[in-house]
């Protein structure tokens, strides 16, 4: 994707974007390869959770210390 210029700010059926949804899977490279490519690491996707809320709900623990090192913000809040 990344190669062929895909526009990584596109959201899926229910509002996540790329991020989001490597994030929800704990796909630690995927998610250190878009921060990279600078997205936008405090994007909210459905119900106005973060990478860093939907990495966290999953029990991911190396990709949320990968995002609070990059800088998401825990103080966002969701619904």
């Amino acid at each position: 994707l990344l190669e062929c210029k895909a526009d990584l700010t596109v959201k899926d059926v229910n509002g996540d974007n790329a991020l989001i949804i490597a994030a929800k899977k704990g796909y630690f490279y995927v998610v250190e390869e878009l921060l990279f490519h600078q997205v936008n690491i405090n994007s909210t996707g459905q119900h106005k959770k973060t990478a860093l809320m939907t990495a966290a709900e999953n029990g991911h623990i190396r990709v949320v210390k990968l995002l609070l090192k990059k800088g998401a913000k825990s103080s966002v809040k969701d619904d």
